[in-house]
C-alpha cells in the first residue's frame, strides 16, 4: 500500500498543476542528467506492480478458503457475491461522496479551478458506474471515470466473480478446473500481446505511448487477471499438498530441501527485483527503444510473473523454509495496518489531490520532497482509513456478516448433543475464523486484508 501511495505520490500533482523542474524529470535537449535517466526512478515507476500483489492475494485467499467452504457443503455462490457487495459498497460510497459533493470546495489557490474540474467533468457522468464496479468498461476512457483509481476495485470484484463459478468447478472435476483457468489466462495473454502490437502500446509514461496503454489495456480485466489467477492455482498447489498429507507439521525439512528453498526463494526475489528496475532501460536516453517484443514481454507477461514469485514466497513461508522472512511476513504488528488497507486505498487520492487543489506554487521534483509528501500522504491516508474503519467499514462487516447467525447457531448446538462437538471453523463468504469476528474479512474484504501473509494454523488462530 506504501509503494502504490508512493507512485500517486508522484503521478496525481501532474494532473492539476504539475512540477516547475519538468527539464529535470524528463530527459530533453535542455537536461541529459534527469530523474528518468536514473534507475532508482523505476521504484516510483513500478508502484503498479504492488497492485499485482493485491491480486495475488486475493486469488490465494479466495481459493484457499472456499475449498474450505465446498468440502463443508455450505458454499452458496450468490450469497457469497451480494455478501461481499455489501461489504465493500458502503465504503465506496461514502468516499466518493465526500470526493464528488464536498472535496472539491475545499480547493484554495491558483489551482482550485483545476482540481475542481478534475473532479466534476469526470463524476458528473460516471459516478454510478462505481457502485456498480463496471467503471472499466463504463466509461472505456479510464480517464473519465470519477474515481480513477477504482479500476482496482472493479476488476477485483470481477475477478472474485469469475472464481467462485470456476471453484466449484474445480472441486467436482479438477482437471477441468485446471484447464478452464489456464485456457483463460492464456486468452488474456494472446489479447494483451495483441493489443500492444495492434496500438503499439509502451510503458514511457511521458508521452503518447502510455496514454494509449492506459486507454486500451492498463485496467481492463481481460489483460489483468493473470496475476489473480496465480493465487488461485497456487492455493490449489497447497491444497493438493496437504490433501497428500504434506502439511507444515509432516514436512521432513532436509538439507537438501532447505538449501533448494532458499535458492528458489533467491530466483524469486531476484525476478522481483529485476521487474522492478528494467523498466529504467526505456527511459531517459534510450526513451522507447524497446520493440515490439520487448513491450510485449513486459506488460504481458512481467504480471503474472510478479505473481509467481510472490506464490513461491507464501508457500515457502506456509511450510516454514523461510522462517526470517516467514516472521517478518506474518507478525501481528500487520494486522491493524492489514484492516486498514482497503481504506487507505480509497482515501489517499483525496489527500494528494487535495494537497495539489490547495497548493500555491508549482511542486519541485526532487528526492527529499517525494519523500516528505510520500511519507505525509500516507500518514493522513491510514488516519483517515481510522475514521473510514469506525464509521462504515466495522459496522458493515457486523451488520452484513453471516458470522453473526453462526455464532447464534453455535450457542444454540451447546444445548443440543452434537456428533462431532464442533462446527467448521470458516465462514462461507468471509473465509474466517468464526471464533475470531476481527477478522471476519478475509474473503470479502481481500482489497484490505490481502496484505495478511499470516500462515498459522487456524487452530492457532
Amino acid at each position: 500500500m506504501g509503494w502504490i501511495i508512493l507512485g500517486h505520490t508522484f503521478l496525481m500533482p501532474q494532473g492539476i498543476m504539475g512540477y516547475t523542474n519538468e527539464e529535470d524529470i524528463k530527459q530533453s535537449p535542455l537536461n541529459s542528467d534527469t530523474a528518468d535517466g536514473n534507475y532508482a526512478f523505476s521504484l516510483i515507476l513500478s508502484a503498479q506492480n504492488a497492485v499485482d500483489t493485491f491480486f495475488f492475494l486475493s486469488g490465494f485467499l479466495l481459493s484457499y478458503l472456499t475449498l474450505k467452504e465446498l468440502r463443508s457443503r455450505r458454499m452458496k455462490v450468490v450469497a457469497a457475491i451480494v455478501l461481499r457487495y455489501l461489504r465493500l459498497t458502503p465504503s465506496l460510497a461514502l468516499v466518493m461522496m465526500v470526493f464528488y459533493k464536498i472535496w472539491v470546495y475545499f480547493g484554495f489557490g491558483p489551482f482550485s479551478v483545476i482540481f475542481r474540474d478534475s473532479i466534476n467533468r469526470r463524476c458528473d457522468g460516471s459516478w454510478w458506474s462505481e457502485l456498480t464496479y463496471t467503471m472499466n468498461f463504463t466509461p472505456f476512457d479510464s480517464d473519465k471515470v470519477c474515481m480513477g483509481w477504482s479500476w482496482y476495485l472493479g476488476d477485483d470484484m470481477i475477478f472474485f466473480i469469475i472464481s467462485i463459478i470456476i471453484l466449484p468447478i474445480y472441486h467436482r472435476v479438477r482437471w477441468l478446473g485446471w484447464v478452464t483457468v489456464l485456457a483463460l489466462t492464456g486468452a488474456s495473454l494472446g489479447v494483451t500481446a495483441w493489443l500492444v502490437i495492434r496500438y503499439h502500446l509502451s510503458i514511457y509514461i511521458f508521452d503518447k505511448h502510455y496514454a494509449q496503454y492506459s486507454y486500451y489495456a492498463y485496467s481492463k480485466p481481460y489483460t489483468r487477471i493473470p496475476a489473480y489467477f496465480v493465487g488461485l492455482m497456487a492455493a490449489w498447489l497447497l491444497d493438493d499438498l496437504e490433501q497428500r498429507g504434506i502439511t507444515r507439521d509432516t514436512i521432513v525439512k532436509t538439507a537438501l530441501k532447505r538449501m533448494s528453498a532458499i535458492a528458489g526463494a533467491a530466483v524469486a526475489a531476484g525476478l522481483l527485483i529485476f521487474i522492478t528496475f528494467i523498466p529504467g532501460s526505456d527511459f531517459g536516453e534510450n526513451k522507447n527503444s524497446w520493440g515490439s517484443v520487448a513491450n510485449v514481454l513486459y506488460i504481458a507477461l512481467s504480471r503474472p510473473v510478479w505473481a509467481m514469485c510472490c506464490a513461491a514466497i507464501t508457500l515457502l513461508c506456509y511450510y516454514d523454509f523461510l522462517p526470517m522472512v516467514n516472521g517478518f511476513l506474518a507478525h501481528p504488528y500487520w494486522t491493524p495496518l492489514a484492516r486498514l488497507t482497503y481504506g487507505a486505498y480509497l482515501v489517499h487520492p483525496l489527500v494528494i489531490k487535495l494537497a495539489a487543489g490547495r497548493a500555491l506554487q508549482f511542486y519541485t521534483f526532487n528526492s527529499w520532497d517525494m519523500a516528505y509528501r510520500w511519507s505525509g500522504n500516507t500518514i493522513m491516508a491510514f488516519s483517515g482509513s481510522v475514521l473510514l474503519w469506525c464509521l462504515v467499514e466495522r459496522p458493515c462487516m457486523t451488520l452484513f456478516s453471516p458470522a453473526r447467525k453462526s455464532q447464534t447457531q453455535q450457542k444454540n448446538d451447546k444445548l443440543k448433543p452434537s456428533p462431532t462437538g464442533s462446527i467448521s471453523g470458516y465462514s462461507t463468504t468471509t473465509g474466517a475464523s468464526n471464533s475470531n469476528p476481527d477478522v471476519l474479512s478475509e474473503i470479502s474484504r481481500t482489497n484490505s486484508n490481502a496484505t495478511d501473509f499470516s500462515v498459522e494454523k487456524p487452530s492457532q488462530r
